[in-house]
């Protein structure tokens, strides 16, 4: 589809029933100064709040605003991928819906990716605001990914992306999304800039400790097969260890001083039993993540929608 408007805001909307209508207020009054023609996109990944009535209410009383209600909670990226694939905009912004990203700081992102010429460019903060070990995990996690090539050193979901690439961002249909790992697959065109981020004023994140994890270890598993060639590795060097104490043990009965007991045998059992558990119980995992991909899991699936005119 041909972009219709100059600028799309793409949304994920999360039990945010008291910070929405701020949020909409703030973007509405800074982006009308750098484009008349843009819309805003917001998802509710199936809150559990009063959310959803609030965006009716925000969609009635402006004609820019499109709304969507997915049928269930399909998580942050699912939700966000949902708003990029109904975009009509000749540029895409993603932002988060809890007034840590600052709508102010739209026409400077803004003005800078143009300048640029970027394919996406990420806005991070100049100071992370969230504890100490959510911060460690998160920053721990991106330089694993830097490593591996699969992710960015630095990223937030505080993005501008350029239409040709969400086009192709969008046309991923798998139920697993994580999109800085889909970004890597089209371009090395990546801008950052750093900018101050807000505080939360309601309520606290979405995502738990067990939430970021679980999403790391998704992360880990479907866009890359590194652990898989971990364990390959592993079971190698398992093997050659056992085969030298194999030899060393033989050696040992042979020359008349066998090793007293069975400590090292119930050792090395154990350690082996666990680390074919631990593979078995990867591999178990990539099988499930493939059966679910084959059976056409869907990504997300939008229970209930209101656009403008033109997006029907």
């Amino acid at each position: 589809m041909n972009a219709i408007v100059d600028i799309s805001i793409v949304i994920p909307v999360f039990n945010s029933e008291k910070a929405i209508p701020e949020l909409i207020s703030r973007i509405n009054q800074v982006v009308d100064q750098i484009s008349n023609s843009y819309e805003i996109l917001l998802v509710d990944d199936f809150s559990l709040d009063n959310s959803w009535e609030i965006l009716k209410e925000l969609q009635d009383k402006n004609d820019n605003i499109s709304i969507f209600r997915l049928s269930k909670n399909y998580g942050q990226h699912n939700a966000t991928i949902c708003g990029i694939k109904h975009a009509i905009g000749n540029v895409i912004i993603t932002m988060d819906d809890d007034l840590e990203h600052l709508p102010e700081s739209i026409p400077t992102i803004y003005k800078y990716f143009i300048d640029q010429q970027y394919d996406i460019l990420y806005a991070c903060p100049n100071k992370r605001q969230k504890n100490f070990f959510r911060n460690f995990l998160g920053n721990f996690w991106n330089y694993l990914l830097k490593l591996s090539n699969k992710g960015i050193s630095d990223a937030s979901s505080f993005r501008i992306i350029k239409r040709s690439l969400a086009e192709n961002v969008a046309l991923h249909q798998e139920p697993f999304v994580y999109i800085e790992a889909i970004v890597l697959w089209y371009t090395n065109n990546i801008g950052q800039i750093t900018i101050p981020f807000g505080k939360r004023k309601h309520g606290a994140s979405n995502y738990t400790v067990s939430q970021l994890y679980n999403l790391n270890h998704d992360l880990g598993m479907h866009y890359n097969t590194h652990v898989l060639k971990f364990l390959r590795n592993f079971g190698i060097t398992v093997f050659l260890c056992s085969f030298i104490l194999i030899i060393y043990f033989l050696l040992k009965k042979i020359y008349g001083s066998p090793v007293p007991g069975y400590t090292s045998l119930i050792i090395v059992a154990l350690f082996s039993t666990g680390s074919i558990l631990w593979g078995l119980g990867y591999l178990g995992s990539y099988i499930g993540k493939m059966f679910r991909v084959l059976n056409k899991e869907p990504q997300f699936h939008i229970n209930e929608k209101k656009t403008k005119e033109f997006q029907k």
